[in-house]
Formats: structure tokens, sequence, C-alpha cells
């Protein structure tokens, strides 16, 4: 089972329910009259690993416990991809949702990236550094060989 920083109750509670009905039913066969909760699972696991992949370059993933503003970025990120699986007219009241859901993965690249560092639970309030270093270097340019003589 994949993992997942926020839980469908977390979702449910910030978002109101008639909203979540008509997201979570994506098809003609789904009627509008109840929140399908495994769509929710489903989202919240996708959004935990999208936004693991951008963690995992600096930070062990996943990250326990998750950090509050985690929380409430895997929600807007799992409600962002419930309602692009839906369909969303981009001038429409959902875009907005959408345009959420995006500013939070930017914010993560951003970590990937080493602009920004997160605080993690544990941390005493202090911004934690990547835990891995990656170097490379070429071939020795200079031996004890090739500098024979000089």
């Amino acid at each position: 089972m994949a993992h997942s920083y926020a839980t469908t109750a977390q979702v449910t509670d910030r978002y109101a329910s008639e909203f979540l009905k008509r997201i979570t039913n994506f098809t003609v066969q789904d009627p509008e009259t109840s929140i399908i909760e495994s769509r929710i699972v489903q989202a919240n696991e996708d959004a935990s690993a999208a936004i693991d992949g951008y963690l995992q370059s600096r930070y062990p993933v996943p990250l326990s416990p998750a950090p509050d503003y985690l929380v409430a970025d895997t929600v807007k990120v799992a409600v962002k991809l419930l309602v692009e699986r839906k369909g969303f007219d981009p001038d429409g009241p959902d875009a907005a949702h959408v345009k959420a859901g995006d500013e939070v993965l930017k914010k993560y690249m951003s970590v990937a990236k080493g602009d920004i560092s997160i605080t993690l639970p544990g941390s005493g309030g202090e911004t934690v550094g990547p835990t891995r270093i990656l170097s490379s270097s070429s071939a020795k340019m200079f031996t004890e060989e090739t500098l024979d003589g000089y």
C-alpha cells in the first residue's frame, strides 16, 4: 500500500461535501449523491508521491511524522488532481484549485533545486539541508609518472 501524507478526513474537513461529491464522481455512472472516498485516497497517494519525487533529492522520504504544512500541501495537490481528473473549465471556479495545487508543486520543485529548504519535525525549528552530497571528478591530469623529470 502506498503512503499518504493526508487522510480522507483531512480532505473532507477542508472542503465542502457538495464540492467533493462533484469532483470525486467522474463518470456518468457515478451519481453525485455521495463522496467516493477511494478516489480521495488515490489522489492523496498520488499527491504524496509527487511531493516525495521532489523531496527525495534532498531529504529522506517519506517524511515521518509529516509536518502540518505537508499535510495541507498534500490536500491541495490531491484536490487539484481530482479536479483535473473530473475535467474543468480553465475559466471556471475549479481553475483556482488547479492553480493552488500547481503552486504547491512549484514550491517543492524549488526545494528539489535547493533554492529553498524546509523545516522538518524534530529539527528544532532549523531548516535541514541535503542528506547526501553527490560529487564527481575527472581523471587525474597529473600523476607521478606524468610529472617525472619536472
